[in-house]
């Protein structure tokens, strides 16, 4: 957004310069001096604008962030007494329910990938986790506020869920 701003101000001061120095004609100086400045200005702004999006957002460096970890919830099986933690049968994405600080539960689904990573941990026992790890700008670079755009550049680096021995079923048998 400052690349916009820096660049219609230097737009304006180019009109008002060239504006300026055109001939001076009652009636049409006026309009030709609103004219000028308000095409520097727009020129200006829209010239902020690309060089925001096209050359600044792929300066700003990345960096690996990690969200969670989140709790898991168990979902109970239609027979009522067991459930699981995540489940996806045949598709192709993984579909689990958090628990929030809050006591809500949210439905999430992530993509059947192989940037997701399912680990028994031996130390769990009827609960498990997720945490994503995300690439994104550098919110602290000094280029940061000079950038539009950087958004597009986030992505997924792993995902990893955690959940109790015995709970990833290997081998699926229908009797």
């Amino acid at each position: 957004m400052n690349t916009i701003m820096l660049f219609a101000a230097l737009g304006l001061v180019v009109g008002i310069i060239i504006a300026s120095c055109c001939k001076r004609e009652t009636g049409k100086s006026v309009c030709s001096n609103l004219v000028g400045v308000s095409v520097g200005t727009a020129g200006g702004a829209i010239v902020g604008l690309l060089i925001a999006l096209l050359v600044i957002a792929y300066m700003v460096p990345m960096r690996d962030v990690v969200y969670g970890p989140a709790k898991l919830v168990v979902m109970r099986g239609s027979n009522g007494i067991s459930g699981t933690l995540i489940w996806s049968f045949g598709s192709s994405r993984y579909n689990f329910l958090l628990s929030t600080d809050t006591g809500r539960l949210v439905p999430s689904s992530v993509p059947a990938e192989g940037l997701v990573n399912m680990i028994e941990d031996p130390a769990l026992n009827d609960t498990g986790s997720w945490k994503a790890i995300m690439r994104e700008a550098d919110q602290t670079s000094p280029l940061y506020p000079w950038a539009l755009g950087t958004n597009y550049r986030t992505e997924i680096v792993s995902q990893e869920f955690r959940v109790p021995v015995g709970t990833v079923v290997r081998k699926f048998h229908i009797d």
